[in-house]
């Protein structure tokens, strides 16, 4: 158990250093052994956890989902109006996640440049989130809030919408100033509302 909890220590450390290299970085303009030296550990050692530079970026990436997940997972037990709920996970998601890549660097540049990669990582993400709209949609039904729809199907285009909403927000295409930000945001609930609500 102790063994474990001791690998378990020394691959979070890796991870750790790794995002922080890669955000000052870049993931071109970082070692195997620059992320070793970071986290006072060997070459050698990190190797025994990740065969490759990829490897681990994409554990930084899981570790970057992961955060965002249990960010947007405590929407889902606000005691709010389910309109209201989903329009707030909508909204703190979008920044969440332009965050995210703003903050990293080197996932800014995966994010434009390699999107297959970033799809890869974010599978799993993908798959859990999708459940967390399903859960807001369903009580919406409950409520009264929300037409009867087809709950896995609408989850499914709705976060097939938020993705698709991600670049252009990132880039800025609907402006970066808050008002630019709110009537984005006004439009998202005006296709909602007309779309599910009653």
């Amino acid at each position: 158990m102790r063994l474990r909890n001791l690998r378990a220590d020394t691959k979070q450390a890796f991870i750790r250093a790794a995002r922080q290299l890669f955000a000052e970085n870049g993931f071109q303009g970082t070692t195997m052994n620059a992320i070793a030296q970071s986290a006072g550990k060997s070459r050698r050692t990190l190797y025994t956890y990740f065969n490759t530079k990829q490897d681990i970026y994409m554990e930084v990436i899981q570790m970057e989902l992961h955060n965002l997940y249990e960010e947007l997972e405590t929407f889902v037990s606000r005691p709010l109006a389910p309109m209201e709920k989903l329009m707030q996970y909508i909204a703190r998601r979008q920044v969440a996640v332009n965050e995210v890549v703003k903050w990293n660097g080197s996932l800014e540049a995966e994010f434009f440049n390699d999107i297959a990669t970033v799809e890869r990582a974010r599978l799993r993400f993908d798959v859990i989130e999708r459940s967390l709209i399903a859960s807001i949609l369903r009580e919406g039904i409950e409520s009264g809030d929300f037409k009867r729809v087809d709950v896995k199907r609408t989850a499914i285009l709705l976060h097939a919408c938020l993705k698709g909403l991600e670049v252009p927000f990132i880039r800025g295409h609907f402006g970066k100033t808050e008002e630019s930000i709110r009537e984005t945001y006004r439009s998202v609930r005006s296709l909602i509302s007309h779309g599910i609500c009653k």
